[in-house]
């Protein structure tokens, strides 16, 4: 592993990936994938509500754990908006990796939880409107808008993928056809086979984004990602913008927005060394 810390890390994810019905994305499912076979320091896996229930995320989560061959602590958390004392088994310093809404990460830090730094996939460096546009690209952020004003506030380092870099990161035909190879490849080609179809029945196509994979690869990987200093603005509807330090802003007027932080922007990826990566891992016994 050659990731930024050894230090252990807490997931939060809302897996819509797994046995019996669910809507949601199917993303989360890859990124931990790629973590439990990464020998990544993971502490703990919490389930949040999102693409699906915290309850459904729990269970899909159980499940992949169980078909990686790890033996990692899984929980069920909170719901959007849900208010709830939440305990982690760890006493010592710990990073944060949000792949959903953010309702669980406040209640930790209500709760005196200070991580080390965070990961989470939100916002856009360039949008044409102040409403998320292309729905549901701000959805982590309109589900629980009071948990990521509170996150955001926190004086804690924070990296972000932005969505509309994440959008770019896309699995297609030839990764489908290499996931064959894997047991672990077969369970994710075999439970987002829903997920394809339904792309190719409204958008003409199975290829889809996976938002949160870059998010883990990050995390795992940096080398693969060009990360860059910059500003980010939360606004009371949810729309999040990055701004990289020196390079021309939207025209959004900052002074509505209800925050503003430093941040670190994740900016571009080297996609053929991610999946390169991705595959190298899943692939592992």
């Amino acid at each position: 592993m050659t990731g930024q810390s050894i230090i252990p890390v807490v997931i939060d994810s809302d897996n819509a990936l797994g046995p019996g019905s669910s809507i949601g994305d199917v993303d989360d499912a890859f990124a931990l994938s790629f973590l439990l076979k990464s020998q990544f320091p993971i502490q703990e896996i919490w389930s949040v509500g999102g693409n699906t229930s915290a309850k459904k995320a729990h269970l899909n989560n159980l499940s992949l754990v169980q078909k990686a061959g790890q033996k990692i602590t899984c929980s069920e958390g909170l719901g959007p908006g849900e208010i709830k004392d939440l305990k982690l088994s760890i006493k010592s310093k710990v990073s944060y990796l949000s792949l959903g809404p953010l309702t669980n990460l406040a209640s930790f830090l209500k709760a005196g939880l200070e991580p080390d730094q965070i990961w989470m996939t939100l916002g856009r460096i360039s949008t044409k409107g102040y409403f998320p546009p292309f729905w549901p690209m701000e959805f982590n952020a309109t589900k629980d808008l009071a948990a990521y004003q509170q996150v955001l506030s926190s004086k804690i380092p924070i990296t972000v993928v932005p969505l509309d870099v994440a959008y770019r990161l896309k699995i297609k035909s030839v990764h489908f056809k290499k996931l064959k190879e894997s047991e672990l490849g077969r369970y994710l080609l075999k439970y987002s086979q829903r997920w394809r179809w339904r792309n190719a029945l409204i958008k003409g196509r199975k290829d889809f984004p996976v938002w949160d994979l870059l998010s883990a690869m990050n995390c795992v990987h940096p080398e693969v990602c060009e990360v860059q200093k910059g500003q980010g603005y939360l606004f009371k509807n949810g729309l999040f913008l990055c701004d990289i330090l020196n390079q021309p802003m939207t025209k959004h007027n900052r002074q509505k927005s209800i925050l503003s932080r430093d941040i670190k922007i994740v900016t571009n990826f080297d996609e053929e060394k991610l999946w390169s990566y991705f595959f190298n891992a899943i692939e592992r016994p």
